[in-house]
């Protein structure tokens, strides 16, 4: 697997585990957290503008949990 394709199979698998998280507290600080820690493991250099949509995008995730 490229290292492009690896990272983006796993900032899709945090999204997806925050989205279907069955905990009542918010889980986008972890999920932000974690996903830089993949971003770093991948040597990926994020701009401050993908990492707010990066955050952005979680908490909307987060969101999609409270709609159940």
């Amino acid at each position: 697997m490229h290292n492009k394709e690896q990272l983006t199979e796993a900032m899709d698998f945090i999204i997806e585990a925050i989205a279907q998280s069955t905990d009542e507290n918010s889980k986008a600080e972890i999920g932000y957290y974690l996903a830089n820690l993949v971003i770093m493991d991948h040597q990926q250099d994020f701009s401050a503008r993908k990492k707010k949509c990066l955050m952005v995008l979680l908490k909307k995730a987060d969101e999609i949990k409270a709609m159940r």
